[in-house]
């Protein structure tokens, strides 16, 4: 066959919100927004021709499988050649519309770039090694007196066809669909929109639900058609007239909701069309995770600004307005949950310790999902270390603080933060001073070894302490 020249029609290719399954629509600029269907388990002509008239005319109705397919016209072999005509004008004329010569490469991997389509290859022997072909979904609701298909393969090497080919041949096949732009006659086309609620925090479930509809053969926008609401959905689903936006409101309950809009082409507003936008709130996971605070607890105050701030609902943060704060049970009278902040408080006077609450969170959008966890609140450290100082016992002396190695919290201890005091008796003639926290002498005293308890409490919490022993060696120098 003698190589022919040929020119790619300008094609359009969109994302279309929206459409289960759906990859890419494309509009030809002919008048029809093209839908490529790839064969897929569960997909056959039968259940395609269950849902989809096969006239070419009459749109389908319903899905199959995750297909959504309502809307769309199941196009016929000579709708399917006209679409490759586009590519290939040359396989308008070739004999039984069949073209073969590596001159088509070109145009099968356009045609297959404009619908998303896949590159795959086949397995050549003997001299000829592998061979990468290019294959687009061709089948149409035509089919000959044998049941054959008719559709269409784009293949670089050599192949270019919409001749009736067999249903059980080795490369998976699909089909197309399309639907009308308003391009011949100026009219609108309002096509259903599908979302899903993004987050429990709420926020846009359908970008804009212009994104996939006509008017006069354009894509329609807010410059080209005025937008209107119909039925509202609900309260806390709603559309925004002003950019098409479909919005899901903090807590709204889990389900599903429909609203329906009406378009009406600014040029001619007796045209005008009316679909329906759908939008699916799940129940999102919830989790609680534990939480940890430390402090005064007889002085009391906020042990934990807010259970919440490791929780989370459908991966987001937990927040007030997403869940619903509860206690489930408390150690102590004095430690308590603010539902409606999250933070768990001590009350002034409560008993030192550790203590601990359980809280639950649930979904307001379900509050039959829930999750629990555990507060624990401990006392702030306090750890007083084991002495050991080597004093004369024939001068007056003053032995290092007990506070050197001593801890409150990550720091060491201080008059202003402890409280130190003798448990017991010491020696005659040795002295301690609880505000430093030395051992000191005035004078002469009897030589020898002695041990003493010191214990250290915190002023804020006084049943928050610890105790140490010291040895003191009162027969050399201090040390």
């Amino acid at each position: 066959m003698k190589s022919k020249s040929w020119a790619l029609l300008p094609i359009v290719a969109s994302v279309t919100l929206g459409a289960s399954s759906l990859a890419f629509a494309v509009d030809d600029g002919q008048g029809k927004d093209w839908r490529p269907l790839t064969a897929t388990t569960g997909l056959s002509r039968a259940t395609v021709a269950a849902q989809c008239p096969a006239d070419g005319v009459t749109p389908c109705t319903g899905a199959v499988g995750a297909n959504d397919l309502d809307e769309w016209v199941w196009a016929t072999g000579p709708q399917v050649l006209s679409l490759m005509g586009q590519y290939t004008p040359d396989i308008l004329t070739a004999p039984n519309n069949t073209l073969s010569n590596f001159i088509y490469d070109s145009a099968a991997a356009g045609f297959i770039a404009h619908f998303g389509l896949t590159t795959s290859f086949s397995s050549c022997s003997g001299y000829f090694g592998c061979s990468e072909f290019h294959q687009s979904a061709g089948h149409s609701s035509s089919v000959n007196d044998a049941g054959s298909w008719i559709g269409g393969t784009v293949m670089p090497g050599g192949f270019l066809s919409v001749a009736p080919v067999a249903t059980n041949e080795s490369f998976p096949r699909g089909f197309f669909l399309w639907r009308p732009t308003g391009k011949d006659d100026g009219s609108v086309h309002a096509y259903k929109d599908k979302g899903q609620g993004a987050s429990p925090n709420g926020g846009v479930a359908i970008t804009n639900v212009l994104a996939n509809d006509y008017a006069a053969g354009a894509r329609a926008t807010t410059a080209s058609v005025s937008l209107e609401l119909v039925d509202a959905a609900s309260q806390g689903v709603t559309l925004d007239l002003t950019d098409g936006s479909v919005d899901v409101a903090v807590g709204t309950p889990i389900g599903t909701y429909s609203l329906r809009y009406q378009i009406c082409l600014l040029a001619n507003l007796a045209l005008c069309d009316d679909t329906t936008a759908t939008v699916v709130v799940p129940s999102f996971a919830i989790v609680a995770n534990p939480d940890q605070g430390q402090l005064a607890v007889e002085a009391g105050g906020v042990a934990v600004a807010s259970v919440l701030a490791n929780d989370t609902i459908g991966g987001v943060r937990a927040t007030v307005s997403t869940v619903i704060l509860s206690t489930v049970s408390t150690t102590h009278a004095g430690v308590s949950l603010n539902t409606a902040t999250g933070a768990v408080n001590v009350a002034p006077g409560t008993t030192s310790g550790t203590h601990s609450l359980v809280y639950s969170i649930c979904e307001r959008a379900n509050p039959v999902r829930c999750a629990q966890a555990t507060v624990t609140i401990i006392p702030n450290r306090i750890d007083a270390v084991n002495d050991a100082y080597r004093m004369y016992s024939k001068v007056a002396v003053t032995s290092p603080s007990v506070f050197s190695n001593d801890w409150y919290n990550s720091s060491r201890p201080t008059a202003a933060t402890v409280r130190a005091s003798i448990v017991g008796s010491l020696p005659y003639g040795v002295n301690f001073n609880s505000t430093t926290g030395s051992f000191y002498t005035l004078g002469k005293v009897s030589s020898g070894t002695f041990y003493a308890q010191y214990k250290i409490c915190e002023i804020a919490s006084p049943g928050n302490c610890d105790t140490a022993q010291v040895t003191l060696d009162l027969s050399g120098k201090l040390y």
